[in-house]
C-alpha cells in the first residue's frame, strides 16, 4: 500500500492561494518565526535576571501572532508531517498484523 502524503497537498493548495509568489510566504514565515524567537528569548532573559516575567501568559499573544504568520509555511506543514508519520506508522502496523 502507498504512503500517505498530506504535505504535498497542502503545498499545492498554498501555492494556488499565493499565486506562486514565494516571497510573500517566506516573508510571512520569517516575520512569524522572528516574533516567536524574540519574545521567547526576552521571556527567558527576564526570568534569568529575576525580573517579573509575568509567567507564561506573557508569551501567549506573541506566540499566537507568530504562529498565525508562520502557519501557512511552517506550522501547518510541520503538523501535517507529524500526522503523516503517525498515519503511515499505523498503516504499516495494521498491514503487518493482517499478513
Amino acid at each position: 500500500m502507498g504512503k500517505v502524503d498530506f504535505t504535498s497537498g497542502w503545498n499545492t493548495l498554498w501555492s494556488a492561494v499565493t499565486g506562486g509568489d514565494n516571497r510573500f510566504t517566506v516573508a510571512m514565515a520569517a516575520i512569524g518565526v522572528g516574533i516567536i524567537v524574540f519574545f521567547v528569548a526576552k521571556f527567558l532573559w527576564d526570568r534569568k535576571r529575576g525580573g517579573g516575567a509575568g509567567g507564561m501568559g506573557t508569551l501567549l499573544v506573541p506566540l499566537i501572532i507568530g504562529a498565525a504568520l508562520a502557519g501557512p509555511a511552517v506550522v501547518i506543514p510541520a503538523i501535517l508531517k507529524i500526522a503523516e508519520i503517525v498515519v503511515n506508522t499505523l498503516v504499516s502496523f495494521f498491514n503487518w498484523i493482517t499478513k
